[in-house]
């Protein structure tokens, strides 16, 4: 009886054991073929080597696509020949499948077995000139390490490269690869060094006459000088910073023996367009502004333009004329006459005057300015407290330097870089202007990628204050914070000092934190958390940590093209300011920062 009971309990675990085989799905006997047209579960790499991940963006198959064999067959030829250009030619790959039958799906795995690696047994290159030694140096390819495609193809690169700063303007370099030793290869790098060139001058076929000395110093190349290829792409780079031509090209043709001249292949713009613009703001209400411009008014690169914005708290004009060429390359100057006039709720003013700006492009991500205005002020009070504002009306002269620097990845939507701008302002002493002061703010942001969702970040402060032979400062040159731009717990610029009706005043010192978490619902959909901080104190001497107030929010964000049109709510976590709504929210056109 007992060995009858062993028997049946033996037949039922094997019974059991081939139910649990047949769930998970590991068989020996499984095909391709037998998951025709299954959903794929998932797709994974196993055994590659650490440096070679990259393997897995390079295949066809991926979760929730269906599965063929002769797609399969496909991704396995890639990865065989991904692990062949990277140094494992005898590299073999093994699909295993783990089917679930009841749904369809099928879990896919590639098992590699990368052998061993090709090395780089020998490394040589031929044909360069003297001092071939810098030529060789530092290079991506080196004796000993595993042999890669990418890094031969880079060390020809390079080697070219260097040719060429050397003034080998058509320097040329090949490689090839022979088998050497047991698992080793000899890489040879053959360079067609050519002649040496040096710059004879400058052409810009098919433009107007009257641009081609602003072309040339632009380009800002002289005669005779040694060729280099960073001179190349610095006058392309210069060209584009024009903005008066759509396509540029920039090349280099041999005129003569040792000698070439840089081409500059340029399609202009339309020199004149009209800009027109309405939209609504949430702290502006209905906002318009339009512009004229001809890029090439005056000729010879110089323009002129006519802008105007309408708003219910700003409406200014401006009427200015430009050049490109002041002083060499990636200066801009501009003089302008401007009208504006402001309509707060504590003050109106009005500002009429002329400006001189001179701006200066180190580079396609930095632009730094410097500006001096000179205008007449009238200011009126509205305020009911008298001493509200005891800035003095007049002759208004100022200093104005700012510098700005912007990487972020995406003008619209950044995922990774930063923006960062600052200004310092200076009313100038003496009878030059009624109102002295001083004032300098500094304004960055951060954007950081992870995992589909984006997390930002921004820091604004400022400080500013009268200087000798003024008692205040004029209301437009205080701090305001509170609204859909700036601390969001607050309606605008209703953060900080406020006279007895309310009304804001504005203040010596600025402080500003926001951090937000940005993430995708579905579709053009997105949301966003977010923390902000800050205050505004009415002089620098009152300064505390423990006056901020903060507040935080969901946000509902709307990808459209024009950018994010977002929905956020902000609740406050702190009480300091008692007379305003504990929960603010805000209809918002473009991310906060």
């Amino acid at each position: 009886m007992t060995t009858v009971i062993h028997k049946n309990l033996l037949i039922l675990l094997l019974l059991l054991l081939l139910l649990l085989v047949a769930q998970t799905g590991y068989a020996a006997a499984w095909t391709a073929s037998d998951f025709r047209g299954w959903k794929v579960s998932s797709l994974e790499v196993s055994g590659a080597p650490e440096d070679l991940d990259a393997i897995r963006r390079g295949l066809i198959l991926t979760a929730g696509v269906e599965f063929y064999a002769r797609v399969l067959e496909g991704d396995l030829a890639r990865v065989r020949l991904f692990l062949a250009r990277n140094g494992y030619p005898a590299a073999r790959v093994t699909p295993e499948y783990e089917p679930r039958r009841e749904k369809r799906t099928v879990r896919i795995v590639l098992r590699i077995d990368p052998g061993e690696p090709v090395l780089v047994g020998a490394l040589d290159v031929i044909g360069s000139p003297s001092a071939a030694g810098q030529t060789r140096a530092n290079l991506p390819l080196v004796r000993g390490a595993v042999f890669r495609e990418s890094a031969a193809e880079s060390t020809a690169v390079l080697i070219e490269r260097r040719l060429r700063e050397r003034g080998h303007a058509f320097a040329t370099v090949a490689w090839s690869v022979e088998p050497g030793s047991a698992r080793s290869v000899s890489v040879t790098f053959r360079a067609e060094a050519g002649d040496l060139y040096s710059f004879r001058g400058v052409s810009a076929p098919g433009i107007r006459d009257d641009l081609v000395p602003v072309v040339t110093q632009t380009v800002n190349i002289r005669s005779g000088s040694r060729y280099h290829p960073t001179v190349v792409e610095e006058a392309s780079t210069n060209l584009r910073l024009l903005g008066l031509f759509r396509l540029v090209r920039v090349r280099i043709d041999s005129v003569g023996p040792g000698e070439i001249d840089l081409v500059a292949e340029l399609t202009e713009r339309k020199p004149r367009s009209v800009e027109w613009g309405l939209g609504f703001w949430t702290d502006e209400g209905v906002r318009s502004r339009a512009r004229w411009e001809h890029r090439n008014l005056f000729r010879g690169g110089r323009g002129g333009s006519i802008s105007g914005t309408f708003s219910r708290f700003l409406q200014s004009g401006r009427l200015s004329t430009w050049t490109h060429t002041l002083f060499g390359t990636r200066n801009y100057a501009a003089v302008s006459i401007k009208s504006e006039r402001e309509d707060e709720e504590s003050y109106g003013l009005r500002e009429t005057g002329g400006e001189l700006t001179i701006r200066r492009r180190p580079s396609l991500f930095s632009t730094r300015t410097a500006a001096l205005s000179v205008s007449d002020v009238q200011v009126e009070e509205k305020s009911d407290d008298p001493d509200a504002f005891s800035g003095r009306d007049g002759l208004l002269t100022t200093m104005r330097f700012s510098n700005d620097r912007n990487t972020a990845d995406d003008r619209l939507f950044p995922t990774s870089g930063s923006r960062w701008e600052s200004y310092m302002e200076w009313g100038l002493p003496g009878a030059l202007s009624e109102s002295h002061f001083l004032a300098a703010a500094s304004t960055g942001a951060m954007y950081r990628a992870a995992g589909g969702t984006v997390f930002a970040g921004r820091l604004t402060v400022g400080a500013a204050g009268p200087t000798t032979g003024s008692d205040d400062l004029l209301p437009n040159k205080r701090f305001y914070a509170g609204g859909a731009y700036s601390m969001r717990g607050f309606q605008r610029r209703k953060l900080g000092p406020k006279d007895s009706d309310g009304s804001p005043l504005g203040g010596e010192a600025l402080f500003e934190a926001s951090l937000e978490w940005r993430f995708p619902i579905a579709g053009i959909v997105g949301g966003a958390l977010f923390v902000d901080s800050g205050q505004v104190w009415a002089e620098r001497d009152e300064v505390r940590a423990d006056e901020l107030e903060a507040a935080a929010g969901p946000s509902l964000i709307f990808r459209t093209p024009i950018g994010a049109v977002r929905a956020d709510w902000a609740y406050r976590l702190t009480t300091l300011d008692d007379t305003e709504n504990r929960s603010v929210f805000h209809a918002i056109v473009g991310h906060p920062f």
